[in-house]
């Protein structure tokens, strides 16, 4: 099994979210930057896995949170 990055998991997550939610209510939901979503929804790849934002957002999408 390949392991995928917080990051890969977050788009996925966000992905299938975006069917029932917009980006405006996730940003409202997170409070993230509605131009940081947009354009890591766009360009997700490009972020760093690590990021604070990335990780909120999982926490938000997946209901889970993460041991480091």
């Amino acid at each position: 099994m390949i392991d995928t990055s917080l990051r890969d998991k977050t788009l996925i997550l966000l992905k299938e979210k975006r069917v029932t939610h917009k980006l405006t209510e996730i940003a409202k939901d997170t409070e993230l930057p509605i131009g940081w979503l947009k354009s890591f929804a766009q360009r997700g790849e490009e972020y760093d896995s690590l990021s604070d934002r990335i990780y909120t957002l999982y926490k938000h999408l997946s209901g889970r949170t993460i041991e480091f």
